[in-house]
């Protein structure tokens, strides 16, 4: 059984693989990610990104929008990565329900936490790097010495 350490632990390193994909998901250069780049809703068809500059011409994934978003010289990113973690923030300290629906894994460490969510005195943004483990999965910053691993 995992000592209340290493479960804590093992959710911060998560919390870091699951904000870290988000990042990367919303900083991605691609047209849903362009600042210029808007959904049209057609009364007939299905929905389809456009670009706002110039002849407002079709900017989306699934119509080779992918390349054009790479070769743009007007593409610029809609959020930056303060506001991104913001709302990875927002998510997470969302009600449990949702929050297992998203993140299933982190639902059940909180589970075995006995938390009903993420602790407020939790630190989920400390930095860009990820956790340090000393191969026993505890946490080294936080780990005190022991006799034993001399």
């Amino acid at each position: 059984m995992k000592s209340e350490g290493a479960v804590r632990h093992k959710l911060k390193e998560c919390l870091f693989r699951h904000r870290q994909r988000y990042l990367k998901a919303l900083t991605q250069r691609t047209p849903e990610n362009c600042k210029f780049n808007s959904v049209m809703v057609p009364e007939i068809g299905t929905p389809h990104h456009i670009c706002r500059i110039g002849k407002k011409s079709v900017c989306d994934a699934r119509f080779g929008g992918l390349q054009k978003a790479l070769n743009c010289k007007f593409w610029e990113i809609t959020r930056n990565k303060a506001q991104i973690k913001a709302e990875f923030h927002s998510l997470i300290s969302s009600r449990l329900g949702v929050l297992a629906q998203m993140f299933p894994d982190v639902a059940a460490l909180l589970w075995v936490l006995g938390e009903s969510g993420i602790p407020d005195d939790f630190e989920t943004d400390v930095s860009d790097e990820q956790p340090t483990t000393d191969g026993k999965g505890q946490d080294k910053s936080t780990r005190e010495n022991h006799p034993l691993d001399d």
